[in-house]
């Protein structure tokens, strides 16, 4: 039997394995904090698969982490072409590129620690919540400072 996104869904960051499939739409789990408070921990979300280059700067998105291909979900605060201030000066980002941080920057691991991410990484664009009850709703986009 073929596993779908829907007969499975990943939990992340602790997923170990993940088939990338470009149709249907995901569901995924929140198992941390580092979104707070736009996303909570049991929070259940859709995914679209089908992202093909960057969401704009304030989208959420799900993607392999460089260190560990864990999944995770972060915030794109810098996409491809984008400068990012670092410590070290300016980062430029090359086309495939984007700088992904946390909401909740004291526990987040990001951008920050790992660098830029690949476009290869990305799993896709979260849309939408559908679970718990009381937070039902479509995900917005938010403005995020790359260099903070």
């Amino acid at each position: 039997m073929n596993e779908t996104p829907e007969d499975n869904p990943p939990a992340f960051p602790f997923a170990r394995e993940w088939h990338q499939a470009r149709r249907g739409t995901w569901r995924v789990a929140v198992a941390e904090d580092s979104m707070a408070p736009a996303l909570a921990p049991d929070d259940w979300l859709l995914i679209d698969p089908t992202c093909d280059r960057w969401p704009r700067r304030g989208s959420i998105v799900v993607f392999r982490e460089p260190d560990t291909d864990l999944l995770a979900i972060k915030r794109v605060a810098a996409r491809p072409g984008d400068r990012v201030r670092i410590a070290a000066g300016l980062l430029h980002l090359a086309a495939d590129e984007a700088w992904l941080l946390g909401d909740n920057a004291a526990v987040s691991l990001d951008s920050r620690r790992y660098g830029p991410v690949s476009l290869d990484d990305l799993v896709g664009r979260a849309w939408f919540r559908y679970s718990p009850a009381s937070r039902i709703g479509t995900i917005r986009r938010r403005a995020v400072k790359p260099g903070r």
